[in-house]
Parts: C-alpha cells; structure tokens; sequence
C-alpha cells in the first residue's frame, strides 16, 4: 500500500514520503498524471517538484470548484490504495 503525507504550505500541497523526510516528486507526478486523465489540470513545481499548483481563476462558481475538488480527493483516494 502507498502512503502519503499531503502538507499545504503556502495554500499549496506539499507531498512527502509519509516515513521519511524527503520529498516525493514520483508520487506528484503520478497525482498529476492521474487528475489529468480525470479532466483536471494540475501542475508539479517547486524546489522538489512535489508541489501541487490548482489553476483555477478568481471567478470560478462554486459548482465548477467541487468538481475538481472532487477529482483531486479521488486522485487522493485511488494512489492511497
């Protein structure tokens, strides 16, 4: 089984290695990976590139942010297992 720690440093998360204290950059890439193939855009960046960056504008209506939000927890959902 996978296991992840999501941080949000700067409203932004963050994704380590749940058992140590480094960044994982695979396990972003695969978070980015997936939302993509859901019809959601995120982008890898950072120091480490295990920063999650939301593209998302100021107008957006509420409906259109659950929607992704709900993408984002079951990407969350699905690498977690």
């Amino acid at each position: 089984m996978l296991r992840m720690c999501v941080t949000w440093v700067l409203w932004r998360p963050s994704i380590w290695s749940q058992h140590s204290d480094k960044p994982n950059a695979e396990l972003t890439a695969a978070m980015c990976k997936l939302a993509r193939e859901k019809g959601l855009i995120l982008i890898a960046c950072g120091f480490y590139g295990n920063t999650l960056r939301f593209l998302m504008p100021v107008t957006i209506e509420e409906e259109v942010l659950d929607e992704g939000l709900a993408i984002v927890e079951a990407c969350l959902a699905e690498l977690a297992t």
